[in-house]
């Protein structure tokens, strides 16, 4: 996935292009960006419903949710 600059992110977040998105959707791309680009608590509940558990801040570090996320892709 490209990954966008940080200009790019900051337009992507002050847009609310993530609006649009699934919460899946929101998950997906965030966790392949290397920057931020929406609010932190947007992200974490997107993330929270599409992996159908709680997400806490400390586990955002978790390397393999990516993984287990399109383990749980909607069909």
């Amino acid at each position: 996935m490209k990954q966008l600059t940080e200009q790019q992110a900051i337009d992507f977040c002050d847009n609310r292009k993530y609006d649009t998105m699934t919460d899946y959707e929101k998950a997906e791309f965030q966790l392949q960006q290397e920057r931020l680009c929406m609010p932190i608590d947007v992200f974490k509940k997107a993330l929270s419903n599409a992996l159908c558990r709680n997400v806490y801040t400390d586990g955002l570090l978790d390397d393999n949710l990516l993984k287990e996320l399109r383990e749980k892709k909607p069909r």
